[in-house]
């Protein structure tokens, strides 16, 4: 019976390490180290968890005294990093109210000696950091998150040839800087970027690229030897047209239709009129001589259904899109709209566009619908090509008065729809 009762006692701390780990995983960094003194047995479990999590979570409750606070964090941290035994494969270090500090470069010289990480997040929150070049010794990372900080990969720098996706969010590099990074990452498959500072041009050399996404400013990007390329996204988020631009003569060169024929395996396009103003003024074909089979969603933002130009742009994708099943748009509309608008586009009807067959359109979603002409004959236009159509979702300005949204809503409710099921949500 003694011993029956000795089992139970000590059933917590004859767990096999394997559930020990499993449970030390879950939970925050500072409470697994505080295990150790649950009994002998779990003394050390916490030293041989390969992920770690250096976060706030080890920051002192106190914030009066902020620069104790940092060298309290800092030094918690190191402790944690001499006293760790086994692997370490993966890595976050975040402290986003951290600045400049040498004790970064420190840390950074203790992981690059492990070389043993295969997936690392930075995040302290301070543009004025410049990664240390020991970073580019971790040969071994596969996924790396780089936020607010400066990277100058350092001469010599043979690259990453295990490297699989790269976030870079809010740092400081400059294009050509960023090409030669990307080029020497031979099987990256997802670049994800937002830069502090706008781009005029990039161009991208990466064989086993699948997704592509620039949340910032460019004028330009083209792509070479990235054949696998499914998710093309550029997305800055603020409308341009209300801002003065310096024309620049390198867009009349950019050809980005010539750029997409070279992508065959694109599932998901999405660009801002920002970048659609380079897309325009590099011309925009009549009769484009391929097609892009597996495209099946198209999101453009700020979209000026007022521009001749940005309407034949959206007339072109669909015509190269033929299994096509998503469009989503948000409709840029100012209040010289009127003036400026050209006579409403008679899209239903016309000759050049009897082509055009939406069959694997499924889903329309236009924000920001004002109801205008040309707006109007968009829709009525992706009603007719669209026999498959289940929903059209339009999301109108909030400025609209009721009686103008009651009139809209009728001459929407007359338009012919090639597909018996098709649903139009106006709200």
């Amino acid at each position: 019976m003694a011993n029956d009762k000795n089992y139970h006692h000590d059933i917590i701390s004859n767990l096999p390490d394997c559930l020990k780990e499993s449970i030390l995983i879950c939970l925050p960094l500072r409470d697994a180290v505080r295990t150790s003194a649950l009994s002998r047995n779990w003394r050390f479990a916490w030293t041989r968890l390969p992920h770690l999590k250096l976060d706030r979570t080890l920051w002192p409750g106190s914030f009066a005294r902020k620069d104790l606070a940092l060298c309290t964090y800092l030094r918690r941290i190191l402790n944690v990093l001499l006293s760790h035994e086994g692997p370490i494969t993966e890595l976050t270090f975040s402290c986003p109210r951290l600045q400049v500090c040498p004790e970064i470069d420190k840390i950074l010289f203790m992981l690059s000696k492990r070389n043993d990480i295969e997936k690392f997040t930075l995040n302290i929150g301070s543009d004025q950091y410049k990664l240390h070049s020991l970073f580019f010794r971790f040969q071994k990372v596969k996924h790396v998150k780089l936020y607010s900080c400066s990277i100058h990969p350092p001469y010599g720098f043979i690259g990453f040839t295990q490297l699989l996706t790269l976030t870079m969010w809010g740092v400081a590099i400059g294009s050509e800087q960023l090409a030669g990074l990307v080029a020497r990452c031979p099987l990256l498959e997802k670049l994800k970027l937002k830069i502090s500072h706008a781009y005029e041009t990039l161009e991208i050399q990466a064989p086993k690229l699948r997704r592509f996404i620039f949340q910032s400013r460019i004028k330009s990007v083209s792509f070479k030897n990235s054949p696998l390329l499914e998710e093309f996204v550029i997305s800055h988020y603020s409308p341009p047209h209300d801002m003065e631009q310096e024309e620049s003569p390198s867009l009349e060169k950019y050809n980005f239709f010539e750029i997409i024929s070279s992508l065959p395996q694109l599932r998901r396009l999405c660009f801002d009129s920002c970048f659609m103003e380079s897309v325009t003024a590099g011309g925009i074909p009549t009769r484009p001589s391929f097609t892009l089979v597996h495209l099946n969603k198209l999101e453009l933002e700020h979209f000026c259904s007022y521009s001749y130009a940005e309407i034949s742009c959206l007339l072109c994708l669909i015509r190269i899109s033929p299994n096509l099943r998503q469009i989503t748009m948000t409709i840029w509309t100012d209040d010289s709209e009127s003036a400026l608008a050209d006579p409403a586009f008679k899209l239903v009807g016309a000759e050049e566009y009897n082509d055009i067959n939406l069959d694997q359109l499924r889903v329309v979603d236009l924000a920001c619908f004002t109801g205008s002409r040309n707006q109007m004959e968009l829709v009525k236009f992706l009603l007719i090509k669209s026999p498959g159509l289940k929903k059209i979702e339009l999301l109108t300005d909030v400025d609209i008065l009721l009686e103008r949204r009651y009139a809209i809503l009728q001459e929407l409710t007359q338009f012919h729809r090639a597909s018996p099921t098709a649903e139009i949500v106006y709200r």
